[in-house]
């Protein structure tokens, strides 16, 4: 949820869903319950995907770098899919390309 780019639609749809878990809330049949459920639950959340997207850009970079041999490479990469957030994984690319600055 954290790392999707657009949670709006997720959000709303919760704030909806909530509306039925107040004492004060909506008091409404089971098909528009339902119907909460199901926008709920089809809200698009692209967190995952942002997440992988950034993982391959920053496979690529570290693979791009000349003066890396391939057991440093093989590291960086292994520090990046291990990478939970996509802000972990830009200092893991900086790191890299100041070693193949060093290197080279």
């Amino acid at each position: 949820y954290t790392q999707a780019s657009d949670t709006s639609e997720f959000d709303g749809a919760l704030t909806a869903a909530n509306t039925l878990n107040s004492d004060k809330g909506d008091n409404e049949d089971a098909n528009a319950v339902q119907a909460k459920i199901d926008a709920l639950t089809n809200a698009k959340l692209d967190g995952d995907k942002q997440l992988q997207d950034a993982k391959d850009a920053a496979i690529e970079k570290i693979n791009a770098l000349e003066n890396l041999n391939k057991a440093q490479k093989q590291a960086a990469i292994a520090q990046v899919n291990a990478a939970e957030t996509k802000d972990a994984i830009q200092p893991i690319v900086d790191t890299a390309t100041a070693l193949d600055g060093k290197m080279g």
